[in-house]
């Protein structure tokens, strides 16, 4: 049927084809499938739609019926819209034709802005607001949502303005969105500001009335701010100015404030009036509080918090998994392992399944306290129970092996992850070549460090400072020193800690010219040697009675404004009394800042 329709347009002369007629072999030619997956008949849709536009017959020219084919056909594809077909649409909006209605106008801008075009969305409601077509909020809305996303604030400013000047009208969701994004970018003032213009206005015949989702945003811009005392203020407002009821979502936000403040009082007040307002707390609400408390160490208090929750009849909420995470976390960061595992096996009883998070958290609590072996048969069970550790779960084990000095079982983790299919990343590598190189296995070491490479990781100053730490350890000057260098070759520059760890080397070796070399080459790549670096040298100058040097150090510690702590005190104090040179320290110690 397309084929003869196509033919017998083919075959009319220009002066007798018809809008109607053209129309009829443009829709079918649209709906003969997806253009998409047939090039030959998406070219022919798009030059039937060019010189039907382009017409200088008025008999053949596009109607309103012709553009809701084109929109229509640009919706319904599943490709992004392409120059080709945003032409035609933007030269049929500049010929008054628009979308059928503010649903199809939407439609069109919104997609635009899902593909990241929002030039040419912009573009597009402006043609049609040019020759005089309806622009409603949906558009506007859809296009302030995709320059929000991309971050462009001015341009949301003017199109803001814009429709107030137009007489657009602005509905709760246009100024949702612009003080969403206000808040988002830190503009919390501003979005203060847009807010206050809105309740002043309330009392006018067209004014937008703020409602809970636009005061939840503010207040939850002002307590990320830390700004928590304006957030309360402002939820009091809420209910006297505009008759807005507070609800869940708003206490939820104060309470994480209050509680990220570590003003957990006062988030327990904010709990009890929920209670008293009718406004029930979440499980959202209620563990906020419990992982504040667990957070400024009211480990007892939390547990006791729950416990009462439990017991409470008139409250629905009593915990899930999350709950059980973070007080099982907080019992074994804490060393309390009996109480950790006690929850655990409550948990279990209670009928809650373990979710990741509760496994992760077995998992760095047990490794934290010493138990690697516990650590990894948590491992195996959350693998049991459906969940794959991830290669942060490995990182800790790892760490936890080797701070145990069990490297073997270590390495071993590593082969695992590979049969798992997962990459050891930065972190796995330093931490095993630390280990490594702390037990004097520099071969090993250097053999991981190759693999590092092999896997695309560039060593860094952590993987070359564990290195030049672990040949300090074994005395190796010469081998320090290479490692030095090869890092200068790499382009890894070294940091204060690498050279602190090399002048506290040479100064046990009695090298003291050689440490002060350092310090000066140290300090010529714009390092600034710190407390301890003058401490090492201290030590080392005082064995020595190195005291025209050590009294230099100690102008130079002064021009530094750095402070001496009780280390350097410890030394000095025993040292330059002694040599008649009390006066000195005294002075000293009045001039640099008190002793960490």
């Amino acid at each position: 049927m397309l084929g003869d329709a196509l033919r017998v347009l083919r075959h009319l002369k220009p002066s007798l084809r018809r809008t109607g007629i053209c129309n009829g072999v443009l829709r079918l030619l649209f709906a003969a499938g997806d253009p998409d997956s047939d090039s030959d008949r998406r070219r022919e849709a798009i030059k039937l739609a060019s010189s039907m536009i382009r017409n200088t017959n008025p008999r053949c020219g596009p109607d309103s019926a012709t553009a809701s084919i084109v929109y229509s056909a640009l919706l319904t594809r599943n490709r992004a819209i392409d120059d080709e077909s945003f032409a035609q649409a933007l030269e049929m909006a500049e010929q008054g034709l628009f979308p059928a209605d503010d649903a199809q106008f939407n439609q069109i801008v919104n997609k635009l802005c899902r593909s990241r075009r929002t030039d040419t969305a912009w573009e597009f409601l402006h043609a049609v607001k040019r020759a005089g077509g309806a622009v409603g909020p949906p558009p506007y809305n859809s296009l302030l949502s995709g320059l929000a996303r991309e971050e462009d604030f001015r341009r949301m400013d003017i199109l803001f303005a814009e429709m107030e000047e137009m007489g657009a009208h602005r509905n709760p969701i246009t100024f949702g969105i612009l003080i969403n994004n206000l808040c988002k970018s830190r503009r919390i003032d501003d979005a203060l500001k847009l807010l206050d213009d809105m309740i002043r206005g309330s009392s006018q015949p067209d004014a937008v009335m703020p409602d809970a989702v636009i005061f939840n945003t503010v207040i939850d811009g002002l307590c990320k701010a830390g700004r928590l005392e304006e957030s309360a203020a402002l939820m009091n407002r809420m209910k006297k100015e505009v008759a807005c009821s507070p609800n869940t979502v708003t206490y939820n936000s104060l309470v994480d404030g209050f509680c990220k403040a570590g003003e957990i009082e006062r988030a327990l007040d904010l709990l009890e009036r929920m209670n008293n307002e009718g406004v029930p707390p979440s499980i959202v609400t209620l563990n906020t509080l419990i992982d504040g408390m667990c957070r400024q160490g009211r480990i007892s208090s939390a547990l006791d918090f729950f416990r009462k929750l439990q017991l409470d009849e008139n409250v629905e909420v009593k915990g899930n998994a999350v709950t059980y995470s973070i007080l099982i976390g907080a019992f074994l960061h804490s060393g309390n392992l009996n109480k950790a595992e006690e929850l655990y096996e409550e948990m279990l009883r209670s009928g809650l399944r373990p979710d990741a998070t509760t496994y992760f958290t077995m998992i760095s609590g047990l490794t934290q306290a010493g138990k690697p072996d516990e650590a990894s048969s948590v491992a195996s069970t959350m693998e049991e129970d459906g969940f794959s550790p991830d290669t942060k779960s490995y990182n800790i084990l790892i760490a936890g092996f080797c701070r145990r000095k069990r490297l073997d079982k270590a390495r071993n983790l590593i082969d695992e992850m590979a049969s798992k299919g997962l990459k050891p990343d930065e972190v796995t590598f330093n931490t095993l070549i630390a280990a490594l190189s702390k037990a004097a296995d520099f071969a090993s070491a250097q053999l991981l460090m190759n693999k590092m490479t092999e896997n695309g990781h560039k060593p860094s100053v952590v993987t070359y400072g564990a290195l030049i730490h672990g040949y300090c350890r074994a005395g190796d000057k010469a081998a320090a020193a290479d490692v030095l260098k090869a890092m200068d070759a790499a382009g890894v520059a070294p940091n204060a800690v690498i050279f602190n760890i090399l002048i506290d080397f040479l100064t046990r070796r009695k090298e003291q010219e050689a440490a002060l070399s350092l310090m000066e080459e140290m300090q010529s790549r714009g390092l600034l040697p710190t407390t301890a670096t003058y401490n090492a040298l201290f030590r080392s100058l005082k064995e020595s009675n190195m005291l025209a040097e050590a009294l230099t150090l100690m102008g130079r510690m002064k021009e530094q404004s750095l402070s001496p702590d009780y280390v350097t005190m410890e030394i000095l104090s025993g040292w330059l009394p002694a040599v008649g040179e009390a006066t000195k320290l005294k002075n000293f110690f009045r001039r640099t800042d008190s002793p960490a």
